[in-house]
């Protein structure tokens, strides 16, 4: 346990400084931590090799943040009126 615990980067000289239920917790919260780290690589890795396919076979590739839906509605809305702005501005040009 405490191996496991200064692997997750608690020092050993503040490692003795703790119960063992804190160890416990604290070991948890990391494991935890790393699990969801896991999670959000893996679905990363499955939007890249769906958007990929979808290239390959020739289908239509939207927006970023079509495929990977890691944007607000408020920060979506702000990219439209900036690719908006800049098409008027590239017109009157």
């Amino acid at each position: 346990m405490i191996l496991e615990a200064n692997s997750y980067g608690l020092p050993f000289n503040n490692l003795l400084n703790f119960t063992f239920g804190e160890l416990k917790y604290f070991i948890d919260y990391r494991r935890e931590q790393h699990r969801r780290s896991l999670q959000e690589k893996a679905v990363t890795a499955y939007h890249q090799a769906m958007l990929t396919a979808k290239i390959i076979s020739g289908g239509d590739v939207g927006e970023v943040f079509e495929e990977f839906p890691y944007w607000t509605e408020d920060e979506i809305l702000d990219i439209k009126v900036e690719r908006a702005l800049q098409y008027f501005n590239d017109a009157c040009e």
